[in-house]
């Protein structure tokens, strides 16, 4: 088997994701942190079942779980810059609340990163989500099932 720099093991990407959100912790209003975040959980599916071969089970997976497609949609959209039709969970994502815009203190300035839910997702987890809580759920969410 291959490593990704001594990355070998769902267990390993676990400990990978932790520190993703310790990131996100630190800066919870970084774009980027929350990016990073949300590629690195969507992929730990592909940890927990590798290969073409177990593709069925990703989906199966996936779509049972509206945490799971929240996170497939972000990550999705952050690496295609566009919505797919089975893309249905967020509505749209960033800094919710923003007084000045993007451009003045950081982009920040009274408002916090947050995802706006559609469906199931919107059911389980409220119309409006802050990104943080969300990247707090999938953190549990896999030390859970990994």
């Amino acid at each position: 088997m291959q490593k990704a720099f001594d990355l070998q093991t769902a267990p390993d990407w676990l400990q990978r994701l932790e520190r993703e959100i310790q990131k996100f912790r630190a800066t919870p209003n970084d774009r980027d942190a929350a990016i990073n975040f949300f590629i690195a959980a969507e992929s730990m599916l592909d940890w927990k079942h590798p290969g073409d071969g177990n593709a069925s089970i990703r989906k199966t997976v996936r779509d049972s779980e509206p945490l799971l497609k929240v996170i497939w949609d972000l990550a999705s959209v952050a690496k295609h810059r566009e919505v797919r039709p089975n893309h249905d969970s967020v509505d749209d994502s960033g800094v919710i609340g923003e007084f000045f815009g993007a451009g003045f203190f950081g982009g920040s300035f009274f408002g916090a990163l947050s995802v706006k839910l559609k469906g199931p997702a919107a059911a389980q987890f409220g119309a409006s989500v802050p990104a943080i809580e969300l990247a707090e759920r999938a953190v549990a969410y896999w030390k859970a099932h990994a």
